[in-house]
């Protein structure tokens, strides 16, 4: 879901493009990891990584290649990128993953979210009550059946 922040024919071609064999998910038969979408978006056609990018991509290939248990990591297992580019995400997104994910939505390492403690009661105070419910559909199935049972 895109959430408005991205115009529907930009989300429409991505995603259809993420879909798509060129993307380097699909012919790897797996979601992409942020390391392989960081030198994929960052590799000119004819294979020259862009200038900026060119020594970090080197070190995500290094660190591939020297840490090959990175490489099934996942970003909240700090995954290669995080080994390349340091585990703290910028404030308000998660980098590679563009504008749509936030470091709390996917629970990124080293995440220092405090909650008020009035959510956390209000959050305790509800799952006190969802428990509350199940146990009384319990016995009143219970109930029900007892009563089936005796008619």
């Amino acid at each position: 879901m895109h959430a408005g922040r991205v115009n529907d024919d930009d989300w429409k071609f991505q995603s259809s493009y993420w879909r798509s064999p060129d993307c380097g998910g699909a012919q790897l038969g797996c979601p992409s990891r942020r390391n392989e979408v960081f030198i994929k978006t960052h590799t000119r056609k004819d294979g020259v990584p862009a200038r900026n990018a060119e020594p970090i991509i080197k070190k995500l290939k290094s660190i591939v290649e020297e840490r090959p248990e990175l490489v099934n990591k996942t970003i909240q297992e700090s995954d290669v990128f995080a080994a390349a580019c340091g585990e703290k995400e910028p404030s308000g997104h998660v980098r590679v993953l563009g504008l749509g994910s936030t470091p709390q939505d996917i629970s990124t390492p080293g995440l220092k979210s405090y909650i008020p403690t009035s959510l956390q009661m209000e959050v305790l105070a509800r799952k006190r009550v969802e428990r509350e419910i199940v146990a009384l559909q319990q016995r009143l199935a219970k109930k029900e059946e007892l009563q089936e049972e005796m008619m």
